[in-house]
C-alpha cells in the first residue's frame, strides 16, 4: 500500500499535466458564465439560509433534556430547511443575474438533461483526485504526530455517524451529507461565491486593455455604414471621444458605445464554444468580455480556501482539515470551470462525502484530516 499510494499519485498528477489542468489550455473551450453578481447577492443567500435553519430549529426544538439524537434530529431539520430556502433564492438570482440561461454551461450550469455527463465525469474526478487527497491527509497525520499535536477535534456529523444510532437516524445523516450537502453546497460556493469572484477579476483585469480597444467615436456621422475603420487619406477625421466610466455592475454599459449590440449578442450567444470571430467588432466584444485563466485561477483558489474555512467552523480548531479540504476544493473549482456543469462537482463531493461516510460506518472515526 505504501508504494500503490505514490504510484496513484503519479498517475493521477501525469493525466492532470496531459490534459492541461496546470496550464492555459485547459480554459480553452470553458464556458464563460458572464453574470452581473454582488456582495449583495451572497448575503441574501446566506441570510436566507440562516432564516431556515431558524424556522427548521422552531419546527424540531431540541428537548430540554439534551439528547444526542434529538439534537442531531434538530440541526437535520434545521440544515433540510435552510438547503430549501437558500437553493431557492440561488436559483432565483441565478436567474437574473447571469447572461447565459441557468441550465447552459453560459449560466449557472445545472439541469436535468447535464446529468448524465456530469456523472462520469464528476466520477473520474473523484478517481483521479481522490490519492492526492489521502496521501495530504496522510503527510498532515505524520505532521501532527511528529510535533506531538492533541488530537483535533472532530466533526459532529461524524460522531453521531460513528455512535451507531438507529437506522432511520443514520439514514437521515446519509442523507444530509451525501446529497443535501453537495447540492446545496455547489450551488452557493462554486455556482456563486466562483462565478461572482471569477467574473470580478475578469473585469478588473481587463480595465486596463480596455483603452486600447476602444474605437473613436463618430459624433458626426449618422449613418451606420461610415466604417470606424476608415484610415484612408480620404477619410473625415472624427474627433475622439472619451468613453463613459465604466462600472462594474452594468456590463452593457461598458460596451454601449464601443461594440453594436449585434457584435455582443454573437459573441454571447457562441458561448460555451469558443467564438469564431467574424470581424474586428467581434473581436473587439471578445478582448472586452474575456476570462483569462489567471482570472479563473484566482476564483478557484479563493473559494476554495473558503470552502475549507467554513467547513473548519463546525469544528473549531481542526487545521488539519484545511489541506484536504483546500485541496478539493481546487479541484470542484477546477472542475467547474473547465466544464461549467454543476452536475460534475455534486457529483465528485456526494462521492468523497459517502466514501467518508461509509468509513466511519464500518471502521469508525477517520484520521484527521477527512472530512
Amino acid at each position: 500500500m505504501n508504494l500503490i499510494l505514490p504510484l496513484l499519485c503519479i498517475t493521477s498528477l501525469s493525466i492532470f499535466k496531459r490534459v492541461g489542468v496546470f496550464g492555459s489550455i485547459g480554459f480553452v473551450h470553458a464556458p464563460q458564465r458572464r453574470n452581473n453578481l454582488t456582495w449583495i447577492h451572497i448575503l441574501a443567500v446566506m441570510g436566507i439560509f440562516l432564516v431556515g435553519n431558524l424556522i427548521g430549529t422552531i419546527l424540531v426544538p431540541p428537548p430540554i433534556a439534551k439528547n444526542a439524537t434529538w439534537n442531531s434530529w434538530t440541526l437535520i431539520a434545521s440544515d433540510t430547511v435552510g438547503k430549501i430556502l437558500g437553493i431557492a433564492a440561488i436559483l432565483y438570482i441565478a436567474r437574473r443575474a447571469f447572461i447565459g440561461r441557468i441550465g447552459q454551461a453560459g449560466g449557472l450550469g445545472w439541469n436535468w438533461r447535464r446529468l448524465p455527463a456530469g456523472l462520469w465525469r464528476g466520477l473520474l474526478a473523484c478517481v483521479l483526485l481522490y490519492p492526492l487527497l489521502i496521501i495530504v491527509a496522510e503527510i498532515v497525520t505524520l505532521l501532527l504526530k511528529s510535533a506531538h499535536a492533541a488530537p483535533e477535534p472532530v466533526h459532529p456529523l461524524m460522531k453521531e455517524l460513528a455512535s451507531h444510532p438507529a437506522p432511520l437516524h443514520q439514514w437521515a445523516l446519509a442523507l444530509l451529507a451525501c446529497v443535501s450537502a453537495p447540492i446545496g453546497e455547489e450551488l452557493f460556493f462554486r455556482g456563486i461565491i466562483q462565478s461572482y469572484l471569477v467574473e470580478r477579476f475578469a473585469r478588473l483585469g481587463n480595465r486596463p486593455a480596455r483603452s486600447a480597444v476602444w474605437p473613436a467615436l463618430d459624433t458626426q456621422a449618422e449613418s451606420p455604414s461610415i466604417s470606424r475603420t476608415d484610415t484612408s487619406a480620404n477619410a473625415p477625421e472624427k474627433p475622439s471621444v472619451k468613453p463613459p466610466e465604466t462600472t462594474v455592475g452594468n456590463l452593457d454599459a461598458a460596451c454601449e458605445n464601443s461594440i453594436p449590440a449585434p457584435a455582443l449578442d454573437r459573441f454571447l450567444a457562441s458561448q460555451p464554444i469558443v467564438p469564431v470571430l467574424q470581424s474586428a467588432e467581434d473581436t473587439r466584444a471578445a478582448e472586452l468580455l474575456s476570462i483569462r485563466p489567471v482570472h479563473r485561477w484566482a476564483g478557484i483558489l479563493i473559494t476554495a480556501a473558503i470552502f475549507a474555512a467554513v467547513h473548519m467552523l463546525m469544528a473549531p480548531g481542526a487545521a488539519d482539515w484545511f489541506p484536504v479540504l483546500f485541496l478539493l476544493g481546487i479541484g470542484l473549482g477546477y472542475l467547474y470551470e473547465r466544464t461549467g456543469n454543476l452536475w460534475s462537482d455534486m457529483t465528485l463531493h456526494a462521492t468523497f462525502n459517502t466514501v467518508s461516510v461509509l468509513y466511519i460506518t464500518f471502521h469508525g472515526l477517520p484520521k484527521p484530516g477527512h472530512s
